[in-house]
């Protein structure tokens, strides 16, 4: 009796590893596929063809070439990579690869940790995204990179790419909508952080306005005092930290050393 238990108690332990692993591998799988589906975009397979990289250490052009050679998307390209540097050669991956092998099957062969890959592709998704962001706020620096790596996406595409559902990529153009909306409410934000001199009075009194999110800010700007009197804020009230911001936000060399509203003036 107690023989039979112990089995018993052997396989529960022995099922739940094998439940804990599978668990593990749909978790890598699942962050695998976004970076897969990032890629299906020019601009987005800019993004990750840099990221990826910098993340293995490999240059971009070499990359190129292995993806074209073996027929791999991005995703399987970083699992090839990390089981290289486990002391797997690229050669034989790409042997298996071409004999029907898929990258999953290779690095499970290979023992590989699916727990550790779920949670460096998550960090690497997170990059990808902060590299999207940032490149919709600005997109010189990645030019200049594209140049200087002589990288091409046009060229950097393969059949492979296209191993992705519907809804990953419909998740992958949400993601790239996403950041790039953000990007442009940073900008536009920046141009309304701004005070703009709207209508000039006389010489030294200018009409101004500061669309700020939440609230419209309007007044009068007295050069020749440094008085700032808001005729309006679509608010309440205007306190103190708003007043000292609105006089850092005077532009072209204007300062505003009093801040208040017209109903405050004596």
């Amino acid at each position: 009796m107690k023989r039979i238990s112990y089995l018993s108690a052997t396989l529960l332990i022995l099922i739940c590893s094998i439940a804990a692993f599978g668990d593990d591998q749909q978790k890598a799988d699942k962050q695998l596929y976004k970076i897969t589906a990032m890629a299906t975009d020019a601009t987005g397979r800019r993004v990750v063809s840099a990221t990826v990289g910098d993340a293995l250490e490999v240059k971009r052009h070499d990359m190129v070439t292995e993806r074209r050679t073996m027929n791999v998307n991005y995703g399987d390209l970083y699992i090839a990579h990390v089981l290289v540097k486990g002391g797997a050669k690229m050669d034989d991956i790409a042997a298996q690869l071409k004999a029907g092998k898929k990258m999953d099957q290779i690095a499970s062969e290979l023992h590989l940790d699916w727990k550790q890959i779920a949670g460096d592709a998550k960090k690497l998704n997170s990059k990808i995204e902060e590299n999207l962001y940032n490149h919709f706020l600005n997109g010189k620096p990645l030019a200049e990179r594209d140049a200087a790596d002589g990288y091409d996406p046009v060229i950097d595409g393969v059949a492979a790419d296209n191993d992705v559902s519907k809804d990953e990529i419909a998740d992958a153009e949400h993601t790239y909508l996403l950041w790039r909306d953000r990007a442009d409410q940073k900008k536009g934000s920046r141009r309304a952080n701004s005070l703009l001199l709207l209508k000039l009075l006389d010489l030294s009194r200018y009409r101004i306005a500061c669309p700020d999110h939440a609230y419209l800010m309007i007044g009068e700007f007295d050069r020749n005092i440094h008085d700032l009197k808001l005729l309006h804020v679509a608010t309440d009230a205007v306190l103190a930290s708003d007043r000292a911001r609105a006089a850092r936000m005077v532009h072209s060399g204007f300062r505003a050393s009093r801040i208040y509203m017209a109903s405050e003036a004596a």
